[in-house]
C-alpha cells in the first residue's frame, strides 16, 4: 500500500508538479506574437494586475514588478519579503533580480535574466523582457480573490509602492468588496420591496373623473401632430447620415492603423536583426577600429526619447548637449568679430 502522506505534503507535491507542467511553455521565440505586444497593453496589464499606475516601461527596471507578477501567477515560488520596492541603485536592482531568478529556477523556467541590460533602464531591453513575461503569464491565471496590495506588503518599502509607482492603496480586494456590497444592497432592496407589497407594486388607480375626461377628449388631440412627426423623421435621418459618415471614417482609420502597425513591425524586425548582428561582432571586433563604429550604432539604437542623438555631416553621432555646445562655439567667433566689422 502507498504510504500515508499528510495533506500539506500532498499539496506541496501537487504544487511542484503543477509548476513543472506549466513551466514547460516558457520557451517563447522572438517571432512569437508576445514580442509584438504594444507598450500601452503591457502597462495596462501591469496596472490592472498589481493595482499600480506605472506610466513608463523603463520603471520596471527595478525588478520588483516582475517578481510580483511571477508570484501572482505562481504563489510561493519566490520570497516576496526579500523584494525591495524602494530600490534606487543598481545593487538593489540586482538583489531583486536574484529573487526573480531563484523563483524562475524553482519553476524550472529555462531563461536567464539579463540583469546588466535591464538595470540600465533602457526602453527596448525592458520592453522585450516584459513582452516575454506577459506572454508567459497569459498562458496561466491568477487565483480568485488575489489582493496585490496585501501580497506585496511583505516586501521592503511596500508601504511606499503606491507612492513610487502610483496606484490605489486600497487594491483589487477593496474594489471587489465594493462591487459585492453594491450587489448585496441591490438584492436587499428588491427583497424588501417584495416583502412589503407581497408582489410587484400595484399600478395607481384612476378615478372616474379622470376616466370621463380622457374619454371625452377627441381622438385627434391624443395623436401626435404631423409637423412633430416630420421633425422627428428629419432628426432620425440626420443622425443616420452622421452615423454612416462616422463608420466610414472609422473604417479608414482602422486601415491606416493596420498599415502603420505592419510598417512598425517590419522596421522593428530589421532593427532587431541589426542589433543581433552587432552583438555577435562586438566581441570579435574588440580593440579594432570597427569597435568604434559598433559603439556609435549602439548609441543610436539605445537612445531613448529623452536622449536626442543625431548624425553630423561627417557621419559622427552627436548628442543633444554636444550639438548645443557646437552651435555655441560657432556663434562665439561671429560675436567676437562683429565689433571689428563695424569699426
Amino acid at each position: 500500500p502507498a504510504p500515508h502522506l499528510p495533506p500539506s505534503a500532498v499539496a506541496g507535491n501537487c504544487r511542484v508538479a503543477r509548476w513543472k507542467i506549466m513551466a514547460n511553455d516558457a520557451a517563447i521565440g522572438m517571432m512569437d506574437g508576445a514580442y509584438f505586444t504594444g507598450r500601452k497593453e503591457i502597462l495596462d496589464w501591469v496596472n490592472d494586475t498589481l493595482a499600480l499606475n506605472v506610466d513608463k516601461i523603463e520603471r520596471t527596471c527595478t525588478g520588483a514588478i516582475a517578481c510580483q507578477l511571477l508570484e501572482a501567477h505562481f504563489p510561493g515560488c519566490l520570497a516576496m519579503s526579500k523584494v525591495s520596492w524602494e530600490a534606487k541603485n543598481d545593487y538593489e536592482f540586482i538583489t531583486n533580480y536574484k529573487v526573480l531568478q531563484s523563483g524562475m529556477n524553482k519553476l524550472k523556467i529555462n531563461r536567464v535574466v539579463e540583469v546588466e541590460r535591464l538595470c540600465r533602464g533602457k526602453y527596448q531591453d525592458n520592453l522585450e523582457f516584459m513582452q516575454w513575461l506577459k506572454g508567459f503569464c497569459d498562458r496561466h491565471h491568477i487565483a480568485d480573490g488575489y489582493d496585490p496590495v496585501a501580497a506585496r506588503a511583505k516586501g521592503k518599502g511596500a508601504s511606499r509602492a503606491s507612492e513610487i509607482f502610483g496606484g490605489n492603496s486600497s487594491g483589487a480586494g477593496s474594489r471587489a468588496s465594493r462591487s459585492s456590497a453594491a450587489r448585496t444592497s441591490r438584492s436587499s432592496v428588491r427583497r424588501s420591496t417584495r416583502a412589503d407589497g407581497e408582489g410587484p407594486p400595484a399600478a395607481p388607480l384612476v378615478t372616474k373623473d379622470k376616466e370621463n375626461r380622457s374619454s371625452q377628449q377627441p381622438p385627434a388631440a391624443r395623436r401626435p401632430s404631423k409637423s412633430s412627426s416630420e421633425a422627428s423623421s428629419a432628426a432620425v435621418a440626420a443622425l443616420q447620415t452622421k452615423v454612416a459618415t462616422l463608420e466610414e471614417g472609422n473604417s479608414e482609420l482602422k486601415l491606416s492603423l493596420d498599415s502603420v502597425e505592419k510598417e512598425r513591425d517590419f522596421y522593428f524586425e530589421k532593427l532587431r536583426d541589426i542589433e543581433v548582428l552587432l552583438q555577435g561582432k562586438e566581441t570579435e571586433c574588440a580593440g579594432k577600429p570597427e569597435a568604434g563604429l559598433i559603439d556609435d550604432v549602439f548609441k543610436i539604437l539605445y537612445a531613448t526619447t529623452d536622449e536626442f542623438v543625431a548624425v553630423d555631416e561627417e557621419g559622427n553621432p552627436v548628442e543633444e548637449k554636444d550639438q548645443a555646445a557646437a552651435v555655441a562655439a560657432e556663434q562665439a567667433p561671429a560675436d567676437h568679430e562683429a565689433p571689428a566689422i563695424q569699426a
